[in-house]
């Protein structure tokens, strides 16, 4: 037992990564000629097809069935992160307002919140998961989701936007090791005042009032976005501005 559950654990993280990464690559290739629901499909298919490939007679189902299961999740998840990196920051109009999507890590990147921003985006969401490896929880766990909460009320009041930041909760991995996530997902108004706040530790539908008034008198009193000095701002697309 002992064996098969490190089999399992690594099934589900290298192996894992480098099928979702090769299969979300190949949806990503077939999306600029076919549109996302064929590259959806494609990616689907290489995750099943280079799961099986790797499978052993030996191996019993539920080493099967869990490996499928990630391949096919980081597939998915690969492909829209490689789909947004193909695309740029986008802004898409819904029946409720205009919005931009934005996954996990990119939500430590102001460039990326405020091209969103620009784009029209009246509410930013980032889809994520985040979480402490439980060695750290209880040295730098406060600061950790202080930080992320910070970052995510930052991008709010920096570009006059509501911000969902959409965490999962739970653990994944072996007792001891592996990541808690943090969960306490959260709505911020576009001065970054939290109006509603999920469980860490418990899944639940949170919802929350977005008002494009508030919207629009913050960025009327606060005027970020029209006071930005881009005739200065060229060099922000270099690695690094010294050497």
């Amino acid at each position: 037992m002992k064996a098969l559950a490190s089999r399992v654990i690594l099934a589900s993280g290298w192996q894992r990564a480098l099928i979702g990464f090769a299969a979300g690559a190949a949806g990503a290739l077939a999306m600029p000629p076919f549109g996302i629901l064929p590259a959806l499909a494609v990616s689907l298919t290489v995750a099943v097809w280079l799961v099986d490939g790797v499978r052993q007679e030996d191996e019993p189902d539920v080493l099967w069935e869990r490996l499928a299961e990630g391949a096919v999740g980081t597939a998915v998840y690969g492909l829209i992160g490689i789909g947004l990196v193909l695309l740029g920051f986008k802004a898409f109009d819904t029946a409720a307002g205009r919005i931009g999507t934005l996954v996990c890590w990119d939500q430590w990147y102001p460039e990326a919140a405020r091209l969103t921003a620009l784009a029209g985006a009246d509410v930013l969401f980032y889809p994520t998961a985040i979480g402490w490896h439980p060695a750290e929880k209880a040295e730098t766990g406060a600061a950790q989701v202080s930080a992320w909460q910070t970052m995510q009320r930052a991008h709010a009041i920096a570009n006059g936007v509501y911000v969902a930041a959409v965490n999962r909760v739970g653990h994944e991995g072996p007792a001891g090791g592996g990541l808690e996530f943090w969960g306490a997902s959260f709505v911020c108004d576009p001065f970054g005042v939290v109006v509603a706040e999920a469980s860490p530790s418990a899944e639940e539908v949170l919802v929350a009032d977005v008002d494009l008034a508030r919207q629009e008198d913050v960025r009327r009193n606060w005027p970020f976005l029209r006071d930005r000095r881009i005739d200065a701002y060229a060099p922000i697309t270099k690695r690094l501005l010294v050497g």
